[in-house]
């Protein structure tokens, strides 16, 4: 998405709004008025409200818009401000989607709809899959510290007992001694 298409961004570091209509610096180097800062346009900017983010997003940190959409001929997922898809080229062209969307059957867009949302469970259920591996790992981990500390504990108070018990044998040992002489 080029500057131009945009009026304001927020700035990365203050979050203040830069205009970017007055931006005299050449290419995509942005600076901020307020906190003087500089940067690179290399990320891409939300197109509901103005958010830069510098890495791939899937949806807006600030509104919490979608940043993504799916390319209608090869599934890729692109960003939503794309005008071809990154991976086979496509034209990603809303005129274009409504256009095909007309196009098709019903019976071949609801197997198309179909298929999306199996696709996106299945991504969903592999990544809930390695959030509950992870907390599993994690709490093993957890349990294994505290088994840890327990038997450093038990080795203590093992040790605790032995020099009371030597400390008690010694002190008989010397009232004995004391009863004989």
């Amino acid at each position: 998405m080029s500057a131009q298409m945009l009026e304001q961004i927020a700035c990365p570091n203050c979050g203040r709004s830069i205009d970017l209509a007055r931006q005299t610096v050449a290419g995509k180097t942005v600076s901020c008025e307020s906190c003087g800062g500089q940067f690179v346009l290399r990320g891409h900017i939300c197109p509901y409200c103005g958010t830069y983010h510098e890495q791939e997003a899937q949806f807006c940190r600030q509104c919490g818009q979608s940043l993504a959409r799916r390319c209608h001929q090869c599934s890729a997922l692109n960003w939503i401000g794309d005008e071809y898809c990154a991976q086979c080229g496509a034209p990603l062209d809303i005129v274009d989607l409504v256009i095909r969307g007309h196009s098709i059957e019903t019976r071949d867009r609801l197997d198309a709809q179909l298929e999306e949302i199996q696709l996106l469970k299945q991504e969903e259920t592999a990544a809930s899959n390695a959030r509950l591996a992870q907390m599993v790992a994690e709490e093993r981990a957890r349990r294994e510290a505290l088994r840890q500390q327990q038997l450093i504990r038990q080795e203590q108070e093992r040790k605790m007992i032995q020099v009371t018990l030597i400390a008690v044998g010694v002190i008989l040992l010397a009232l004995v001694l004391i009863a004989i002489f």
